[in-house]
């Protein structure tokens, strides 16, 4: 794959008193932030960042994914809010149903991004968290491991409550989601 870099001249680009510059400030750091995130999840295997297991560490970086798909979202919705910006983006077919495309994704998404983010990313719900004990059989069980520094002791029994959160709306056959 090839890509060519090079120097911007960022305040032609991004003109501070610009509305719609500031927005896609936001849109192009929050698009790096949820690069990373997926591709922390993705990864078979990340050395420095799995002493807690790889499952723990997909988790971590899903659970930032849902506090940055939710920012992702509120710029978007300021966007969808610049006249300039709508008048402009009606001239690019293409990018116009792009734009469209990616509006519906994220309303029809929203509630569930905004549940997990408000559950298990951005917050962690306490009524979130005492329906998934709940949910969670009696013989369920899950590892801890004890060591003598932090890098050897890990609560890897915690996915179980997350998971029990994400799948809160499952009622039939829980155990198998």
């Amino acid at each position: 794959m090839r890509s060519r870099t090079w120097h911007i001249p960022v305040r032609q680009w991004f003109p501070p008193h610009d509305p719609v510059s500031v927005i896609m400030a936001q849109l192009s750091v929050l698009r790096e932030d949820l690069y990373l995130e997926l591709q922390g999840m993705k990864e078979d295997q990340i050395q420095a960042l799995d002493d807690n297991g790889d499952n723990w560490r997909s988790i971590y970086f899903f659970r930032n994914s849902t506090k940055t798909l939710f920012e992702i979202r509120s710029a978007f919705e300021k966007l969808k809010q610049e006249k300039q910006f709508l008048k402009h983006l009606s001239l690019q077919p293409l990018f116009h149903k792009a734009y469209r495309d990616f509006d519906t994704a994220m309303t029809k998404s929203h509630k569930l991004i905004k549940k997990l983010r408000h559950e298990t990313a951005g917050h962690l719900n306490h009524t979130a968290f005492k329906t998934a004990l709940e949910k969670i059989t009696p013989d369920t069980k899950q590892l801890f491991q004890g060591g003598n520094s932090a890098k050897t002791t890990h609560c890897k029994f915690a996915l179980e409550f997350l998971g029990a959160i994400f799948l809160s709306e499952k009622t039939a056959d829980f155990e198998n989601e």
